[in-house]
């Protein structure tokens, strides 16, 4: 949580009661940060309530922005609170956008690369530098030449000893260059952080070392290095240090000492883990509100844990901060824990799976349902009237109970819940979802053939008739469940058609094009396995109305979506990439003329585990609950 302030603070974990007391001197200190991020365990009072002016942010340069730790570095920082990116440099790529070079990251509002040479580092206030083995050294002093203020580099191609100690590893000539940037930096900046007659580092004496034994502060006790940052200020010298957890600190601010004492006692505070990223910089003498309430988080059930649509709910809610799962099911795996199951879950302090039928779900507030089709109908009619569901399965998407029995082999067993679920495709029926209480999840086929292809319709763009799709999966879309066609010798090096004219997404899909129709649509839709895990890939071949061209397809869709987060209408001739939204809640389009005339193409991509399942249907839950609707779902795509 951010605020303007210096702080005493003081937890008492017996009586619940938390004291903060803010002594703010406004003329004393100024502009001036400190920066720690506390993880405290607290029993029983997790959520503090804080009201303050706006933390200023931490501008950040990224050297090296078109490589793939630069790209990293940019998708990490993504939803940062206190750090924003306002340079980013790469030689070969200057003057283009991050988008153009990492399609991934289009979603971004971000600086177009220029070279080194023609960087601005007046710009930033740390630098992370991703350049290739070697070069950096050269580049410090072209850095240190523009700074205003001072830098620790954080490298993730080099350690930034390379950059700031004298190292036996590199050549006489890198010596010379590392010494003469160490030179620069004390000299230009020693007196103004406090160092008297300043000269250059000795061998093996890194700035870092020097300045955390000029202030007395112990590296053992900094255990997480997020930045050196001086900043002038009315006689003011030295400002800010990274430190983390369980500490005692003291901040020197020209002779000023404030020291904050964080102390835990394992013994009183049991398991629950409250996390908090503290940001304060003292702006003005405003009085902050603060004060302490009991958690406001719901609790969430996930039936079908074990499966990989239930184990992606899992993931998504880890930083959830108003969900907390609270009951997890898994048949098969009753008195399991999740990380034995899915050993990437181990770090998640969460409760073993039971079944079913064992299931106590006045622990719950809400519920996402992950079982097999078939299943759920008898599941949800049993539940409790008070709770929200979103069901992933198929058993509440069709509105007629015939073609349910039809499509899927067996007659509906809960047809009045039928009658009261909404279809959940969250862009087209946002407000429909807000006020339901039962939530039918799309498909993932009709998740990427839905979006495109609904306002185009709706819009009378495109003629109703002769709708081909072709789409592709990844084979996680079969579900988890061992069958001799999933095998990976089946699977790889090839690619196959399945369910060809008889696919069970077939009535879903025709029945939401015909709502947006207003009358029957019949679709020609062929599927296809591919041999890659998840990802999905949905090309539409469309017949465009009387007089109507691809420019007016291109400027309806990116009309109707230019407010939509998750739902972005790339840049003209960009092709979506299925690889390019893997492990997002994105869904990228674009649209292309065809060679017969009259003709579009239409090519939307997904992940079908989480735009095409776990992430939607968190979409839709957070929309039930009042949640803002990207609660949880700003994941940026995974590349390469």
């Amino acid at each position: 949580m951010g605020f303007s302030a210096s702080f005493r603070s003081s937890y008492c974990d017996g009586g619940c009661f938390l004291k903060v007391q803010n002594e703010i001197k406004d003329s004393k200190m100024r502009k001036k940060f400190v920066r720690a991020s506390v993880a405290s365990s607290i029993k029983s009072l997790n959520i503090m309530e804080i009201k303050a002016p706006k933390s200023e942010k931490f501008r950040i340069g990224v050297l090296g922005a078109s490589g793939y730790t630069g790209s990293e570095i940019i998708r990490l920082l993504a939803n940062h609170p206190n750090f924003e990116i306002t340079l980013m440099t790469a030689d070969r790529k200057a003057g283009q956008s991050i988008g153009s070079v990492f399609p991934q990251l289009v979603t971004q509002d971000l600086p177009d690369m220029v070279a080194v040479k023609d960087a601005d580092f007046s710009t930033v206030d740390a630098v992370f530098c991703c350049l290739p083995h070697g070069t950096t050294q050269l580049s410090l002093p072209i850095i240190m030449s523009f700074a205003t203020l001072e830098f620790l580099i954080t490298g993730l191609t080099t350690l930034y000893q390379d950059y700031l100690v004298r190292s036996t590893r590199v050549s006489k000539y890198h010596h010379r260059k590392i010494e003469s940037a160490n030179h620069i930096v004390v000299k230009k900046y020693g007196s103004e952080l406090g160092f008297k007659n300043p000269k250059p580092l000795k061998p093996k004496q890194s700035l870092f070392s020097l300045i955390t034994a000029h202030f007395s502060l112990k590296p053992s006790s900094v255990l997480e290095i997020i930045l050196i940052h001086k900043q002038k200020s009315g006689g003011g010298e030295y400002t800010g240090m990274g430190f983390s957890a369980s500490f005692s600190s003291s901040y020197f601010d020209g002779g000023r000492f404030l020291k904050t004492q964080n102390e835990i006692k394992d013994s009183k505070m049991g398991k629950k883990l409250v996390r908090a990223s503290v940001a304060s910089s003292i702006k003005s003498s405003n009085i902050l509100e603060i004060k302490a309430q009991k958690s406001e988080n719901f609790r969430i059930g996930v039936l079908g844990a074990s499966g990989y649509t239930g184990s992606e709910i899992i993931r998504l809610l880890a930083n959830h901060p108003n969900f907390e799962i609270t009951l997890m099911t898994a048949d098969r795996k009753a008195g399991q824990s999740i990380g034995s199951v899915f050993p990437q879950l181990v770090t998640q302090d969460l409760p073993d799976m039971v079944a079913v039928k064992d299931a106590d779900f006045s622990t719950v507030d809400a519920v996402f349902c992950c079982l097999p089709h078939g299943t759920t109908q008898e599941i949800i009619k049993g539940l409790p009237n008070n709770l929200k569901i979103v069901d992933l399965s198929a058993d509440f998407r069709l509105r007629d109970v015939g073609k349910y029995e039809e499509w899927y082999g067996q007659p509906h067993k809960a047809p009045d819940l039928q009658k009261e679920a909404v279809y959940g495709l969250t862009e087209i029926s946002r407000r429909e979802i807000e006020d339901a209480r039962l939530v039918a999840n799309p498909g993932c086929y009709p998740t990427s053939i839905q979006i495109p292809l609904i306002p185009l319709i709706k819009a009378k763009l495109i003629e109703v008739k002769n709708i081909i799709i072709d789409s592709k999966s990844g084979v996680s879309g079969a579900g988890r469940g061992a069958k001799e066609a999933n095998l990976y010798t089946e699977i790889a090096e090839g690619i196959h058609s399945y369910g060809i004219t008889r696919h069970r997404h077939v009535p879903e899909i025709e029945q939401g094009l015909s709502d947006a129709a207003n009358s029957e649509v019949t679709i020609s839709f062929t599927p296809h396995l591919m041999p890659m895990s998840r990802g999905m890939q949905s090309t539409i071949y469309v017949e465009m109305a009387p007089g109507v061209s691809i420019k007016d397809l291109y400027q309806h869709l990116s009309s109707f979506y230019e407010n939509e987060e998750f739902v972005i209408v790339l840049k003209k001739n960009e092709v979506p990439h299925t690889r390019h939204v893997r492990g997002s809640n994105y869904c990228f389009m674009n649209v292309f003329p065809d060679r017969i005339p009259g003709r579009a193409i239409i090519i939307s991509v997904i992940d079908n585990l989480v735009k095409g399942a776990s992430g939607q249907a968190l979409q839709n839950l957070n929309l039930m609950m009042g949640n803002p609707e990207n609660m949880g779902l700003l994941y940026m795509p995974l590349f390469p």
